[in-house]
Formats: C-alpha cells, sequence, structure tokens
C-alpha cells in the first residue's frame, strides 16, 4: 500500500505530553500539547517527515507560523515546520551530525486550540493517497550506509473530546495583539469564544488598569467594546500596564463569566543596546558614536535626540549644546559623537559615570548609563638596537622586523610606538606591521648610505638607531678568490648550505639569484663562522620547492676582511 516497507519494531503515536494518552478530555478554549512520539527500532535513522490530519471547525493550531516545536530525538536542520493548510500540518528534520538516533523518543510537540465541541481525531497521513500526492508520514533507517525511507508499522493518532464551554476569553490571541500590535485599540469582542447561543450575543465588559506600582490608571472602552490603548501605552519598555478584563454573558436564567489579565507594553521604543567602557588616556580622545549603539524599528537615527547628564567637570566634551544654567547635562548634537578629554595628571585609573537619553519624536524613550575610564600615562623604555652594517643585492627588498630588534617594557606599549624613518639619498624606507622595509632604488649600486629608525611615543621620541646600508652587484661568473661550495640536503630537496672559505675575515655576506625563475627574488644571508674554525663560513639557503633540472643558482659572496677592508668578491654558479 504504501511506497516503502514497514518495519515491524517501528512505532508512532501521537499523545498528551502531561499524561502520555492518546484520549483526552477539554473544554472549548483549551490548549492541547501533544507529543510525536516515536520508536524507530535499533537501527539508526538520520531523518524523519511528519503530516497530521485534524478537523478545522473542532481544533486549530495555537500557532500556524510556526506550529511545531523540535523534539530531543532528532538534532539537526528542521527541513519543514508549517501549517499546509486548514486541516493539514506538516514538519520535518534531518540530522546533520553523528552519531545518528535509534530507539525512542520525542521527534516534536504540536500545540492546538480546541474551539468547537464534539469529538475529533487527530490522524497521520499514512494512507496511499497521502503519498501519491507528497503528504506522508515516514522515517529513515540505515541500509548498508544508505538512508532509506520507512513506514511506521503502528500508527496510533489522538482522540480528542471538546466539551462545550459556554464563554471564554482567548486569552493568548488576546496577549498576542497587544504585544504584535503596541497602540492599537483592542476589539475585546474578537476574543470572545462564546459557545451554546445562536446569533451574536451582547457581551458584557469590565475593565480596571494600574501601573507597574499597583497606581490605578483610567483606561476608556467605548460602546463598541473597543479598548483604547493609545493614551496609557507606556513610554518605556521597563514600564507596563496591568490590564483586568472580567467577560459576562447572560442567556436565559444562567450568567457565564471569564476574566483575564493581559499587559499593555510598548515595543516600538528606542532601545538603548550594551554601551562599552569608554577607555582613553590622559592626553588622548574617547570617541563614541552613539547610533551604533540604538535600535528603533521605527524611526531612522536621524529622527532620534540624545541627551546627557551627570558630565564630571575634570572632562572636557565635544559634541554636546550644554545646558546654560547646568552645565552637566545637554542636548547631543547630530549626528551624535560624543568625544571626551582630560589633560589633567593622574596616578591611577579614574572612573566617570554618565547618564544617556535617546527619545523618538513620539516622546517614547530609553536611558542608559555609560562609563568612561580615563588611564594615566604609562612609563615606557624602549632599547632600539638595529645592525650597524647592512649588505644588500642590486635591487633587493629587504625587510627587519622590529621586535627582533626592539626590547621594550611594558610589552604591550610596542602596539603604541609611533615609528618614524628617514631614507638615505638611494634606499627608501617603510614601516608596516612592526617590519621595516628597505628598497634601494633600481639598478642603483653604492655603499655607505645612511637611515634612521625612530621610536616615538606620546608625540615625543624615545630612542633612535641608524644603519649603514651597502648595496652591490653580482660580479662576474667567472670570479673566484675564494672557494664557495654548495650542499644539498638529500630529503629535504630545497633546503641547502653554503660554505665559503677564506681566512683573516671579519664579516661575510652571500648573495642568492636564480636567473631563470622571476617569481623567486635575489636574497642576500649573512654567514656565521663555524666553531673555532680559522676560515670557514656557512649559511643556510631554502626555496619554496625544489629546483627544476637546468635551473642555475648564482651565488655571490662580499665581505670584509679583519682590517675592515672589503674582500674580493667571490661567485660560483651550481646547476642542477
Amino acid at each position: 500500500m504504501s511506497f516503502c516497507f514497514a518495519v515491524d519494531a517501528a512505532k508512532i503515536e501521537l499523545r498528551s505530553k502531561t499524561t502520555q494518552r492518546n484520549e483526552i478530555v477539554v473544554q472549548q478554549g483549551d490548549i492541547i500539547t501533544l507529543d510525536v512520539f516515536a520508536d524507530v527500532g535499533q537501527t539508526p535513522s538520520s531523518a524523519a517527515e511528519i503530516y497530521l490530519s485534524f478537523k478545522p471547525d473542532k481544533l486549530r493550531i495555537k500557532d500556524p507560523v510556526r506550529p511545531f516545536d523540535q523534539g530531543n530525538f532528532y538534532t539537526g536542520n528542521v527541513a519543514l515546520n508549517k501549517l499546509i493548510n486548514n486541516r493539514e500540518v506538516g514538519f520535518a528534520i534531518v540530522s546533520n551530525a553523528l552519531p545518528y538516533p535509534k530507539g525512542e523518543g520525542v521527534i516534536a510537540t504540536i500545540h492546538f486550540v480546541a474551539i468547537g465541541e464534539g469529538t475529533v481525531e487527530i490522524k497521520f497521513n499514512v494512507d496511499q493517497e497521502d503519498w501519491d500526492r507528497g503528504k506522508y508520514t515516514f522515517f529513515t533507517q540505515f541500509n548498508e550506509g544508505r538512508a532509506e525511507p520507512k513506514s511506521f508499522k503502528d500508527v496510533v493518532g489522538a482522540k480528542i473530546q471538546v466539551k462545550s464551554t459556554l464563554l471564554q476569553i482567548d486569552k493568548f490571541g488576546l496577549q498576542r495583539f497587544v504585544y504584535d500590535n503596541p497602540g492599537d485599540n483592542i476589539n475585546l469582542d474578537d476574543f470572545a469564544i462564546v459557545s451554546g447561543s445562536e446569533g451574536k450575543p451582547l457581551l458584557n465588559w469590565a475593565v480596571n488598569a494600574e501601573d507597574k506600582f499597583g497606581r490605578p490608571i483610567e483606561i476608556d472602552k467605548n460602546a463598541a467594546n473597543q479598548l483604547i490603548i493609545r493614551p496609557v501605552l507606556p513610554k518605556t519598555r521597563e514600564d507596563e500596564i496591568k490590564v483586568t478584563l472580567r467577560l459576562s454573558l447572560k442567556i436565559g436564567e444562567s450568567l457565564a463569566v471569564d476574566s483575564t489579565v493581559i499587559y499593555v507594553v510598548n515595543q516600538d521604543v528606542p532601545i538603548i543596546k550594551a554601551l562599552p567602557e569608554l577607555r582613553f588616556r590622559v592626553g588622548a580622545e574617547g570617541i563614541i558614536l552613539l547610533d551604533n549603539y540604538v535600535q528603533d524599528e521605527d524611526n531612522k537615527n536621524a529622527e532620534l535626540k540624545w541627551e546627557v547628564g551627570q558630565l564630571p567637570v575634570e572632562l572636557k566634551v565635544s559634541g554636546v549644546s550644554l545646558d546654560k544654567v547646568d552645565r552637566s547635562k545637554g542636548i547631543v548634537d547630530n549626528p551624535p559623537r560624543l568625544a571626551f578629554r582630560t589633560n589633567n595628571p593622574i596616578d591611577s585609573e579614574q572612573h566617570f559615570d554618565i547618564k544617556l537619553k535617546v527619545a523618538d519624536p513620539d516622546e517614547n524613550y530609553d536611558t542608559a548609563t555609560m562609563r568612561i575610564v580615563v588611564e594615566p600615562l604609562p612609563f615606557v623604555r624602549i632599547d632600539l638596537v638595529m645592525p650597524s652594517e647592512l649588505t644588500l643585492l642590486r635591487n633587493e627588498e629587504h625587510k627587519l622586523e622590529l621586535e627582533r630588534y626592539t626590547d621594550i617594557e611594558p610589552k604591550a606599549a610596542i602596539n603604541e610606538i609611533v615609528w618614524d624613518v628617514s631614507p638615505s639619498e638611494h634606499v627608501d624606507v617603510l614601516v608596516k606591521n612592526l617590519v621595516v622595509i628597505l628598497r634601494p632604488q633600481r639598478d642603483w649600486v653604492g655603499s655607505a648610505e645612511k637611515i634612521v629608525i625612530r621610536a616615538v611615543f606620546e608625540g615625543k621620541k624615545i630612542d633612535e638607531s641608524s644603519i649603514n646600508v651597502t648595496v652591490f652587484d653580482l660580479p662576474e661568473e667567472k670570479t673566484r678568490t675564494f672557494p664557495i661550495m654548495l650542499i644539498r640536503n638529500p630529503i629535504a630537496k630545497n633546503e641547502f648550505k653554503v660554505i665559503a672559505i677564506m681566512s683573516d675575515v671579519s664579516e661575510m655576506t652571500a648573495a642568492f639569484v636564480i636567473p631563470e625563475v622571476p617569481d623567486v627574488l635575489p636574497q642576500t644571508i649573512n654567514l656565521k663562522k663555524i666553531g673555532s674554525s680559522r676560515g670557514v663560513w656557512f649559511c643556510r639557503y631554502s626555496l619554496s620547492t625544489p629546483p627544476s633540472k637546468g635551473q642555475k643558482l648564482i651565488v655571490s659572496i662580499v665581505g670584509k676582511d679583519t682590517r675592515n677592508q672589503n674582500i674580493p668578491p667571490s661567485t660560483n654558479v651550481f646547476e642542477f
């Protein structure tokens, strides 16, 4: 009959959340909460799709926008959760993470409102015609790693007996209308559930109201049983009005009575979101853009008016038109941007709390307190030691990490240092993200170009260091003043060691060039002396990928002898 095989151990039933029974007795207007309870057996299941049918003259869905609440059996994405028509509702869920569930549990929970007297059944859609129109109740089980749709062997719906309630207020619908339509008049008769009478009955409503402190509030109700809300609508989100309603209806000698309480709140007020703690140092400026901390669904930010109060005399503030009499408060300029500043020396942090108020054109408002923290100027010690001499290859861009050459206390202050540089005639200097970038002019070769790097804190120079830059060109390939050897790592074939042999040398710099590969930029590396040897120097060199067969690596080495005189350069060409 069905499109898939039924699993013997699989069962699905609709039962009361409170009593776990399938047969339920309620009165008109009652809310019926039902669990969709299933047993899928011991084979993991990854998804389920549920369809229920009911009589719309006896029941209605409590929340037609989101009829079901997800249960705890499946965890994953809800693919379907809606009222299909006035007599059918659907829910589908797909698990998106292991382990997939097995055994029994609640797939979902649904809420109905009993509206018509009589007996009604809520059934699962499990007939062939339900499958033909794509509204069939099923679940999946895994078979050889694939999820296959399966039918439930046992299917049990719910049987609801709705007893007559002569008169009742739709409490849920009434309160929801108040929340969703702030300030709108309420047609009270629209929320009266009346059964057992013919025609349109004459309903009597009695109304009393009070504020959150219990003080009585005058609220109007006209002859058409409309409750006039706008005059008592609160101006802030914290305030609310408690309204007690009593509904009565006399039929023959009987008097039916129901009552409820609703709370009138204003959802259309501007809301100040959580304000940050504004911190700045003496001599600096603390700035806040208030538009970033307000939410109003009905008004643009430009239509809102900000006020500020409790301004401390220790702070200078801009962006405010201060009151001529009370200088501690004022109206914030538009756009609302506040800037605070103080030059008074302090030994420890100072805290200030100021009051903010924002109002919309309807005079709805919100208030908040913002804390301002003024920090004293820190003591900063820095020791900047850059290399005094630097040898570069022609057209090479060289980088120096400042953190490597800087000793600073406290450590965090390095992010607040301003780096000032003085380039030389032929070498440009740039500092970016704590990296000094040296760029010799194109094709320039020379020596003794001096550049200066300065560390500036709070507008004052606290240290500086200079570098003498020498830029050399590659010697002729045949120039071999002293031996140069290249040793390749047999495992990591993109790594090399360069060895040079020459005595009476104080420093050496190697330049590496691969002419055939323009993406590999020229690079210079300082050589180190090996242990206690008198004339053996080395350095390590690596490429991002191993060189191709036939490529050439040109290694040139320059340096100075122990008398600080330039030694003749030496070059060697290695072919891979």
